[in-house]
């Protein structure tokens, strides 16, 4: 079953952003869409959709907001992203959500990084309900 439209933009979002970091851990970023984006300007639609995933895995222990504006994973996520990914097991979850963040113009690339997200953020929601 397919998701809705919401869903797998939120999942192609949180991707390309756990990707992002996962290249740069254990730095901090600073919470901006040019994280994902870089020079080329996001829509309003685009902007707003980076502010809301950015907030949503902050509020719900995923990463680690350090004032005034910065993030980074924390041990539970980058934890997780460190587990093999299921659709390609040579290579970490991260490490594929990494690629992929660095490279968003492929279809076919941001088909794999959202199944990888979502298989991330299934992940990281079982460590975090188990409180390991």
């Amino acid at each position: 079953m397919a998701d809705p439209e919401n869903i797998a933009r939120f999942k192609d979002m949180a991707g390309r952003l756990l990707g992002a970091l996962y290249a740069t851990h254990p730095e901090s970023q600073f919470a901006d869409a040019s994280l994902i984006f870089g020079d080329d300007e996001p829509s309003g639609a685009d902007q707003n959709l980076f502010d809301d995933t950015v907030g949503y895995l902050v509020e719900n222990g995923y990463l680690t907001a350090i004032p005034p504006q910065d993030i980074r994973l924390n041990d539970r996520s980058f934890d997780v992203l460190q587990k093999p990914n299921p659709i390609t097991p040579q290579e970490s979850i991260g490490s594929s959500l990494a690629t992929w963040a660095a490279d968003t113009t492929s279809e076919i690339g941001r088909g794999v990084a959202a199944q990888a997200a979502g298989a991330a953020l299934s992940l990281l929601y079982s460590v975090i309900k188990s409180g390991s």
